[in-house]
């Protein structure tokens, strides 16, 4: 996402250089976490592409709800990444640049993931 590209550029950078790190916390962690997002956001929107298509196809309430329960696990995964993830920042990396930056940096970081 462009979010997680600019965090990449720009956070994890700074988050990185005022390691070491705690176990969990690593900027490495980080990384990898935006990638899994991105194959699991990919995969959760091809979910939705084929139910749509099998509805815009007329398909039965019947068929689209044995699809939809076959499509559940990519749906449900991009949310389960997107939390723990969203709870790693907020446990290690936004508290210690919260901790370790000026009130001018953290803006401009903000004005940045904002766009």
């Amino acid at each position: 996402t462009v979010h997680a590209a600019r965090e990449d550029d720009v956070v994890l950078p700074r988050y990185g250089a005022l390691g070491p790190h705690p176990r969990g916390g690593d900027v490495a962690l980080m990384a990898a976490d935006h990638a899994s997002l991105d194959k699991t956001a990919v995969a959760a929107l091809e979910a939705l592409e084929a139910l749509v298509d099998l509805a815009a196809q007329g398909a039965a309430e019947d068929a689209l709800r044995a699809a939809l329960i076959d499509h559940m696990p990519a749906l449900l995964r991009v949310r389960s990444v997107l939390e723990h993830h969203s709870l790693r920042e907020g446990r290690f990396m936004y508290p210690t640049l919260d901790a370790a930056l000026s009130e001018a940096d953290k803006d401009s970081i903000l004005r940045i993931l904002a766009g």
